[in-house]
């Protein structure tokens, strides 16, 4: 059965081969069973087979993408910081601004105790 991740991992793997220069090959093999099954006990997942099987066609597709993305040649690209134009400041500026006044924002807390939010217990 061929994928798309198959495709990919094929087209990188060509890309590479034609000369496209200080690539890793990390890519080349794709997520496998054994890999999705340690990672799910790592999270703490429990997944059964049709899961499994979900799962590990979803990540494939994701790491068979990185492939095709890392079989682009970037070598003439230089490095970007910021993605916003370099004349355009990023963000505003940091000027000082009145907040809310603490007993303002107490009388709009639902509960307040001792002086400031008061918030159910959610740990016991």
């Amino acid at each position: 059965m061929q994928t798309r991740a198959g495709d990919s991992r094929v087209r990188a793997s060509k890309s590479r081969e034609a000369g496209v220069q200080g690539r890793s090959p990390c890519y080349e093999k794709l997520m496998d069973l054994a890999q999705l099954r340690h990672v799910a006990r790592l999270a703490e997942l429990r997944l059964d087979e049709k899961e499994e099987a979900e799962l590990a066609a979803s990540v494939g597709s994701i790491v068979a993408y990185f492939a095709e993305l890392d079989a682009v040649d970037v070598t003439d690209v230089p490095p970007t910081s910021h993605v916003t134009a370099a004349e355009q400041p990023p963000l505003r500026a940091d000027v000082v601004q009145p907040g809310v006044d603490h007993d303002e924002a107490l009388a709009s807390a639902p509960r307040a105790a001792h002086g400031g939010f008061s918030v159910p217990t959610f740990v016991e």
